[in-house]
């Protein structure tokens, strides 16, 4: 039954490990005389024993791979646990419960920047006209940040058109044309809007630009030195040309306040 040509079998040899293997159990007779009938064969067959001694060998060294393999899938499992742990803890950590928490804003409660009072903004833009005159380069919007006050987006600058202010400054002074009204910098609180100027007879064009360089409002005049804008004009920073011949001799800027 365990032997093949007086050799044992591969099935001989996996009863035989079976049992050595097992010490927890208690040994029966059978299986002990099993045991004791193999190593007598073992003793007596050099061929026999050294196959078992392979065969066992290899038998060792995969118990050892697969117990090795089983311990890494602990390691991990383990590892996993670690942070998994570490991760609540850091998430739900009783002084989280003391932090003060940033309540979300309602869309009321959001600054409406056409809100701004009208007594405050005119102050505004009225200290702003002082600082300008005295050779301030500061804006309006970084000077209205400085006062902490809102300033609304018709009223900022326009980059571009500021730098035309400030070269139109610099040609009128050897142009003939002086411009009577309205002056730079001015702040206009009803319409209609007049424009008045001297020392030249011929024909002028008025353009009034927004604070985004669009063309708001355009008039023509050719028999008299004034032009009158009834169109109504939203409160905001205003550019005007005067241009003759379609060449730009002045560019000013005023401001609109609602009543």
């Amino acid at each position: 039954m365990h032997y093949k040509d007086e050799h044992i079998t591969n099935e001989t040899i996996r009863i035989y490990f079976d049992i050595k293997n097992n010490q927890s159990s208690i040994v029966k007779p059978e299986q002990k005389e099993i045991i004791d009938s193999i190593d007598k064969h073992l003793q007596s067959c050099p061929k026999c024993s050294t196959h078992l001694y392979m065969v066992e060998s290899l038998y060792n060294s995969e118990v050892k791979k697969y117990t090795y393999r089983n311990k890494i899938r602990k390691n991990l499992v383990y590892s996993a646990s670690i942070i998994l742990i570490a991760i609540s803890i850091f998430y739900f950590q009783p002084w989280n419960k003391d932090q003060t928490e940033i309540p979300l804003i309602a869309k009321d409660d959001l600054i409406d920047s056409s809100s701004t009072d009208k007594n405050s903004l005119k102050n505004l833009i009225e200290d702003y006209i002082a600082l300008k005159a005295n050779g301030n380069e500061s804006n309006l919007l970084s000077f209205s940040n400085e006062r902490e006050l809102e300033l609304p987006p018709s009223y900022i600058e326009d980059r571009f058109q500021e730098r035309q202010v400030k070269e139109s400054n610099i040609r009128s002074t050897v142009s003939k044309i002086r411009i009577i009204s309205p002056k730079n910098l001015t702040i206009i609180l009803k319409s209609p809007l007049t424009f008045t100027w001297e020392n030249f007879d011929g024909e002028v064009v008025i353009v009034i630009k927004d604070n985004r360089n669009t063309i708001i409002w355009e008039g023509t005049s050719s028999t008299k030195p004034s032009l009158t804008c009834y169109k109504k004009l939203e409160p905001g920073t205003y550019y005007w040309d005067l241009r003759i011949k379609a060449r730009v001799i002045f560019k000013r800027k005023f401001f609109i306040i609602s009543e």
